[in-house]
């Protein structure tokens, strides 16, 4: 009969955060855990299910090198929840990452931003409208809000097309808007926002982002890579070129702050065997030991269960 190393092993138990589907995570020492999952969890709110982050600490400290996390979660658990409304109806609905009450120390803070600023130099008559040329279009891009300002008056607008330095708006301009200056008085920059996410020494910034969804820098896109949140855009488009979170333009703070909230473990009463095993829902789906369905490397797989504590 062969050996099986054990270097490399496999846990399955309840954690106070951290993916509860999909390929199970892997942590080299338990300061990565840790990291990944949170740290030892009551006897009041665990009971005898809150053994996983002991045993990974022993695990590592008894020698081993590598451990492959499937979380497990009771069905009743739930993912804190915030929304940050802005004008025009533009909502973003941001929600913790996984489930658990750790969700509820999330704080997400938003900031306005450009991502481009130029000045135009000549209005140009064409059979299709009025273009104008600009001193430089990069990080221009169609559906872009965009804001005019000759530093006293501010006029909002929305990009409809982009040529070399050619810029076509969905509302022509009124009065004069050229400046040649080189030090110009009107400018028309982009108008985005920046959004930072903060979880006790964790933090997440993302820049210049924005609620066009054709353009990379779409706020969904770019938060998709967030270890601590997803972010659903839940506003319906509007024809009026309101910039995101216009509120805040011209104030002392200008901010927007808010903390999530109604993240919950779940009941531990709920949970059975059924759990801990899991389901096959196909790949990146998968729960309890099924999710090791993913993992091509061998492990010794070990559930914590009551029974076994």
């Amino acid at each position: 009969m062969e050996g099986v190393g054990t270097s490399t092993a496999g846990f399955i138990g309840l954690a106070e955060r951290g993916p509860a589907k999909g390929v199970p995570e892997l942590v080299t020492s338990f300061a990565d855990f840790r990291r990944k999952f949170g740290g030892y969890l009551s006897e009041n709110g665990f009971g005898q299910y809150r053994y996983l982050a002991y045993a990974v600490e022993h695990f590592f400290v008894n020698g081993g090198t590598r451990a492959f996390i499937a979380r497990v979660a009771p069905a009743d658990a739930k993912c804190a929840v915030g929304y940050v409304p802005s004008e025009g109806n533009q909502v973003l609905q941001i929600t913790a990452k996984n489930p658990g009450a750790w969700g509820d120390n999330v704080r997400v803070v938003i900031s306005p931003a450009s991502k481009a600023k130029t000045q135009i130099l000549e209005e140009v008559d064409t059979n299709n409208g009025k273009k104008y040329l600009v001193k430089n279009a990069a990080g221009f891009h169609p559906g872009d809000v965009v804001l005019f300002t000759d530093g006293e008056a501010q006029v909002y607008n929305r990009i409809a097309k982009v040529q070399d330095n050619l810029l076509q708006f969905a509302v022509e301009f009124e009065g004069d808007v050229v400046d040649k200056n080189l030090l110009p008085q009107k400018t028309i920059s982009t108008c985005e926002f920046s959004l930072e996410v903060k979880y006790e020494d964790a933090e997440e910034y993302y820049e210049n982002l924005s609620f066009n969804p054709n353009e990379p820098n779409f706020v969904g896109k770019k938060l998709e890579k967030s270890d601590l949140v997803s972010v659903q855009y839940t506003g319906a488009p509007t024809e009026e070129p309101v910039p995101p979170f216009a509120q805040l333009a011209g104030t002392e703070q200008p901010v927007v702050s808010i903390s999530l909230a109604n993240g919950s473990d779940g009941s531990v009463a709920s949970l059975s065997p059924a759990d801990f095993i899991g389901t096959d829902n196909g790949a990146g789906q998968r729960t309890g030991i099924q999710a090791f369905l993913d993992r091509e490397s061998s492990c010794c797989i070990s559930p914590f269960t009551p029974e076994m504590a």
